[in-house]
C-alpha cells in the first residue's frame, strides 16, 4: 500500500523522489522483522508448517516451481 501512495505522490511531486525511504524501510521491517518473526511463531504451533514454508514463496502464498516439480 505505501508503495502505491508513494507512486500517486511522486506523478504530483517527482521532486520528492527521498521521499521513497518511508516505503522501502516498511518493506524491509515486514521482510526482516515481521515475517520471520511470524514464521518462527507459527513453526512452534503448525505441525507441518515448515514443510510449507519449503513449498511455497515468502510474500505470496503460491507454489514454488522448480526442479522436479
Amino acid at each position: 500500500m505505501w508503495w502505491g501512495v508513494f507512486l500517486v505522490m511522486l506523478s504530483v511531486r517527482p521532486d520528492y523522489v527521498f521521499l521513497a525511504v518511508g516505503p522501502l524501510i516498511n518493506t524491509l521491517m515486514f521482510l526482516f522483522i515481521s515475517i520471520p518473526m511470524a514464521e518462527k511463531r507459527l513453526a512452534a504451533r503448525k505441525l507441518g508448517f515448515d514443510e510449507y514454508c519449503g513449498k511455497t514463496r515468502l510474500l505470496l502464498p503460491i507454489p514454488k516451481f522448480g526442479k522436479g516439480d
